[in-house]
């Protein structure tokens, strides 16, 4: 049966420096073949300001970069987070599954909350991004996440 491992990481994650090494170390002891990861796991939660910064996407675009390719070096058959893409005027969500290093996209995040502490409508868009369904597409995946 594969084990699959779940974690919560803090706010301002970075793909390097001992917390990300102390983290490595420890889903290295577990052997996980499935990680799944929060939402945009690296650097500050860019939703929590009400209005979009592009200095500050761009910066949250690179360090989820530099995080994929940390999550790829840890070796893990599949690793599931998701990421900042820059649009025009926003950003999107966008899932993806790391998979023997080769990044893949999984779904673009659709509903945006515009509350206090989520200003997502502010910060994210779904305009000009492709929404499907990819069970078909990558079908590996999908059958060691369910079992099949």
């Amino acid at each position: 049966m594969p084990v699959c491992a779940y974690v919560e990481m803090t706010d301002g994650l970075q793909p390097h420096g001992p917390a990300w090494e102390q983290f490595a170390q420890a889903i290295g002891k577990c052997r996980p073949d499935i990680l799944l990861m929060n939402e945009m796991p690296f650097g500050q939660w860019l939703a929590r300001k009400n209005d979009f910064v592009v200095e500050d996407a761009q910066r949250s675009v690179e360090i989820h970069e530099a995080g994929t390719a940390a999550l790829a070096a840890l070796n893990i058959p599949a690793v599931i987070t998701s990421r900042p893409m820059l649009l025009a005027d926003r950003l999107a969500n966008e899932a993806i599954v790391i998979e023997n290093g080769e990044v893949r996209p999984l779904h673009t995040k659709t509903y945006l909350p515009q509350e206090p502490g989520w200003s997502e409508v502010s910060w994210f868009s779904v305009s000009g991004v492709p929404l499907t369904r990819r069970q078909d597409m990558y079908p590996q995946f999908y059958a060691r996440l369910f079992d099949r």
